[in-house]
């Protein structure tokens, strides 16, 4: 299984699991309830580090309360690696400081069989998008 590890913790966001559960809760409070007329589709989110970009992640991601979301499918550019197309982790989990987040593999491996997204380790290695979206979530 791949275990994708944390490489931007510490520097884009806390590596202490209490200071990043503190600062994640803090932005969440500050953002306020807020609400949609209709249904919510998806959401765009910076993925800067949470001193520039946090406040507005914790405004998308409170539309998320009491929505019941039990998959979120993560959408994120690539800084670090040049590839065509798209890539996909079919499997494996996302490690944070907060704990191990488990991909879903029904959904990653139908991506994979499904479109033309393939696994490109590269891309994911040192890449901070998507990683930046994990805690949150």
């Amino acid at each position: 299984m791949w275990r994708r590890k944390p490489a931007v913790a510490g520097s884009f966001y806390p590596s202490d699991p209490g200071k990043l559960a503190a600062d994640i809760d803090i932005y969440l409070n500050n953002a306020g309830e807020v609400g949609i007329n209709g249904e919510l589709f998806g959401l765009i989110v910076p993925h800067a580090g949470y001193v520039y970009s946090g406040p507005v992640a914790a405004y998308s991601y409170n539309l998320l309360k009491g929505m019941g979301v039990r998959v979120a499918v993560v959408l994120a550019p690539c800084h670090r690696a040049r590839f065509d197309g798209a890539s996909v982790i079919p499997s494996g989990q996302y490690t944070t400081p907060l704990g191990d987040v488990t991909i879903d593999e029904a959904i990653g491996s139908e991506l994979v069989k499904k479109t033309r997204m393939k696994f490109i380790r590269e891309a994911h290695d040192s890449e901070h998008s998507l990683e930046v979206q994990v805690p949150f979530l």
